[in-house]
């Protein structure tokens, strides 16, 4: 009974080791990171490498991606192996929108190099319009590295995708990345809004207010309201910089916002005590000249350029203290000019300037 107990254990022992012995053939050796080694596995048994989606990245909110999902390497056994970007790629995929918004009738598709993927030097930009009638697109013949793929369209945003493609040099058989498919979303456009207020409290109205995208340098400008108000519609997720006044000389100093949709409220700004002044251009007859154009600067700060209305006069706002220099020029060839200085706190201060043929 014993003895056949004992032949049970070594035939068992046996199937053990075999088994072993042939799950090492098929998969291949391990690796020191426990991984397998690729040289290991047979062609016929390496699956096509597909796409992961990376965790939420830094900035990102409510877990959502804050630039769209990530593709990540090759995973196991791949995640470390060189990798070439000798070649081309296509990128293609379709567009859709969120919700009950309609397509939009124009959108433009943007690939661009990648702004936190490796390889992205590798990369080029390329953009292409369409319309509402076309709902996908495909990109081929551009070079292999990191992408950002993004679709831009009126009162809509689209959260970027960060794309990688690539080949393995070292394993002929394994296939990379060299075809990416996405699906793009639109999605409402947000907002950014502020108030601005003086230092008693009250609302600022009239002041201009400049948004600068800071990749781009591109520009938006809008003025607050009676009640002190700002407001920028249509806004996609960037990096922003903000301007109260004139860019050139902000009454406070440029604040930098990484802007995340739908909504940004800014806290209230406060600006410092400026002064007004209202300037009269006047003709050899001292008759009013309506239409004249009003340029000046201070020193330290500050800058003029207003317009005349039909009494003659401009009304320039938000002037720091210091010594100005204005010049008035009219179409009809008279000019003027004149050099004042201001305290900061005057309230429409008048100033008249004359104006004579060729000064």
């Amino acid at each position: 009974m014993s003895i056949a107990r004992a032949d049970v254990r070594v035939i068992a022992i046996v199937g053990l080791l075999v088994a072993a012995a042939l799950g090492t053939a098929i998969l291949g050796p391990r690796l020191e990171d426990g991984t397998r080694d690729p040289a290991g596995i047979p062609p016929a048994a390496v699956p096509v490498i597909e796409p992961g989606r990376a965790a939420p990245l830094e900035g990102s909110t409510d877990g959502l991606l804050t630039h769209g999902p990530v593709e990540v390497g090759p995973p196991g056994a791949y995640r470390y192996e060189e990798r070439s970007y000798d070649g081309t790629c296509t990128i293609s995929g379709a567009v859709e929108v969120v919700g009950d918004l309609p397509f939009p009738t124009r959108w433009r598709l943007v690939i661009e190099p990648s702004l936190v993927g490796v390889a992205r030097e590798h990369a080029l930009r390329r953009e292409r319009d369409f319309d509402g009638s076309f709902r996908t697109f495909e990109e081929s013949g551009l070079p292999m590295g990191g992408y950002r793929v993004y679709v831009e369209a009126a009162g809509l945003y689209c959260a970027p995708q960060e794309v990688f493609a690539y080949r393995f040099p070292a394993h002929p058989n394994l296939r990379g990345k060299d075809h990416i498919r996405l699906t793009l979303q639109l999605v409402r456009a947000g907002f950014m809004d502020g108030a601005v207020r003086d230092e008693s409290g009250a609302p600022v109205e009239g002041l201009g207010v400049t948004l600068e995208r800071r990749r781009t340098g591109l520009r938006r400008r809008t003025t607050t309201g009676a009640d002190g108000l700002w407001r920028f519609d249509d806004l996609p997720d960037a990096s922003y910089r903000l301007y109260l006044g004139d860019p050139n000389q902000p009454l406070l100093p440029a604040e930098d916002i990484s802007y995340v949709g739908p909504q940004h409220r800014h806290p209230d700004q406060v600006i410092p005590v400026t002064a007004s002044v209202r300037f009269v251009a006047l003709d050899d007859l001292l008759l009013p000249i309506p239409g004249a154009s009003v340029h000046g600067f201070g020193k330290p700060a500050g800058t003029i350029d207003v317009t005349t209305g039909e009494d003659g006069m401009a009304l320039a706002r938000f002037l720091p203290a210091g010594e100005y220099w204005v010049r008035v020029n009219h179409s009809s060839g008279v000019a003027g000019r004149i050099e004042f200085a201001l305290a900061g706190d005057e309230v429409e201060r008048r100033i008249e300037v004359h104006c004579r043929r060729d000064e």
